[in-house]
């Protein structure tokens, strides 16, 4: 069968009809990766480049659904990657029974999480300077005993909104510092 305007027959199986023209891509791959895909190609009834291109548009599918499920790619790769430690850490699902299988599981995920973290935003490093020239001028004893107040109270509501390792060291703080310096409305000056 001859191309329009040519005069030379076209080669190769003519196309499927209705199907829509494909791109060649060539590859390389182990004999044994090869004789699997075959076989599992004239189980299902396709040709290799079939096969191959019915597994790749599966696993774009699976990867696009499991991303939407868990927040998108990124969000996607790190659950991935929390997953992987756990298996590798936790000797499959018996970790979440153990004691001390958990907290080792637990403690490489704090790594991989502390990996992950984004940047502290300015506004909160400056919250944390702040706070933290509070809590060492009420240690000092050189705030009024309406500024302690304030400082324990501020502390507290300076955790709104914060990431949970900020908000565990304000509250932590403010714990503190009602513990030494018990609040001045309720002393007597």
């Amino acid at each position: 069968m001859a191309k329009p305007g040519s005069s030379k027959p076209r080669r190769g199986r003519p196309p499927k009809a209705g199907a829509a023209k494909r791109a060649s891509f060539n590859t390389r791959i182990r004999d044994s990766l090869k004789a699997s895909l075959e076989e599992a190609a004239r189980d299902a009834g396709r040709s290799l480049s079939e096969e191959i291109e019915f597994r790749l548009e599966r696993e774009q599918t699976l990867a696009a659904a499991m991303a939407s499920a868990l927040g998108g790619n990124k969000a996607a790769a790190l659950f991935l990657e929390l997953a992987a430690e756990a298996r590798l850490w936790g000797d499959g699902e018996r970790w979440l029974d153990d004691y001390s299988a958990f907290n080792t599981v637990r403690a490489r995920w704090e790594v991989l999480l502390d990996r992950a973290t984004p940047e502290m935003p300015h506004e909160t490093k400056h919250d944390i300077d702040g706070w933290g020239l509070a809590i060492e001028l009420t240690k000092s004893g050189r705030l009024s005993a309406q500024d302690l107040d304030r400082v324990i109270i501020g502390l507290r509501e300076a955790t709104r909104g914060k990431p949970p390792a900020v908000r565990r060291k304000f509250a932590a703080a403010a714990d503190e510092l009602a513990t030494k310096f018990p609040p001045a409305l309720a002393r007597k000056d």
